[in-house]
């Protein structure tokens, strides 16, 4: 399968965005290892996950019609499922979430992952910058592989 990957979330001063998955380079490890072929889109700055391949600097116009040839997407809450649905509502992703409500900012054509709602932010409309990044929020890669290898294997059954 061909996954391409927007690992991040606009990087804070103050400290670590919590949007932001901290276990990447592990999963596409374990993505890669699997037979996938990882792609990372982002820009130029971004610290690399471990992908086959990388997609950086390209302009906001052209990076819904990169994602769609892929045949999924793999982000946090950035930037690139909300461009998505305005583009390209029938192209799946798998959104990680941790401290952001998916039932505010998640749209119900992705698989929305969330650990438990018992990390989200009290203030789900307040400042990133105002947020504690808590790496307890998130799956670890190995559970986040059983999730997706369930989701590949929803999305080839209703293929087949």
């Amino acid at each position: 399968m061909n996954i391409i990957i927007s690992p991040y979330s606009t990087e804070l001063q103050e400290r670590p965005n919590a949007k932001n998955y901290p276990y990447w380079r592990e999963l596409t490890g374990l993505l890669r290892l699997d037979g996938h072929n990882v792609i990372q889109i982002g820009l130029p700055n971004e610290k690399p996950i471990g992908a086959n391949g990388y997609l950086f600097s390209y302009k906001l116009f052209e990076v819904a019609s990169v994602v769609r040839k892929f045949d999924i997407f793999m982000s946090v809450d950035n930037f690139l499922p909300h461009l998505m649905n305005v583009y390209h509502q029938d192209k799946k992703g798998i959104v990680l979430f941790s401290r952001s409500d998916p039932k505010i900012y998640g749209y119900e054509q992705n698989y929305n992952i969330l650990k438990s709602r018992d990390y989200l932010r009290p203030d789900q409309y307040g400042l990133w910058k105002d947020c504690e990044f808590l790496a307890e929020s998130w799956h670890t890669a190995p559970e986040m592989m059983v999730i997706i290898n369930d989701i590949i294997a929803k999305m080839f059954a209703k293929t087949a």
